[in-house]
């Protein structure tokens, strides 16, 4: 609609700032206040075990991660305070498959 604007933040198969692929299967996500106005996007990934866009090799999952056999997860992104430059991105949880909705809790 007219007025209307987007910035395009980040593109499946991209590497992230932590050298990680961006995956594909964008699915929900919450937006968290973050240092200096800026915004935190936390965006999760309907990764499942057949999907070939993913931030990592099935297998050679990082340090930490839930299930190292499993590709999918979060990405977190701190976007300016406008929300329309992307500053940092990184994959924030990992070693799962087929995390459904995501999203913010009614607690916070």
């Amino acid at each position: 609609p007219k007025g209307f604007t987007y910035a395009k933040l980040s593109v499946t198969g991209q590497i992230m700032g932590d050298g990680m692929f961006t995956p594909g299967r964008f699915d929900g996500m919450g937006a968290f206040p973050g240092p200096g106005g800026r915004i935190i996007l936390v965006r999760n990934h309907e990764v499942g075990p057949n999907h070939p866009e993913v931030a990592y090799e099935r297998g050679k999952a990082p340090k930490g991660a839930y299930n190292p056999m499993a590709a999918g997860g979060t990405t977190t992104l701190l976007l300016s305070a406008d929300g329309m430059t992307l500053e940092r991105d990184f994959m924030s949880l990992a070693g799962t498959d087929r995390n459904c909705a995501g999203g913010t809790t009614p607690w916070g």
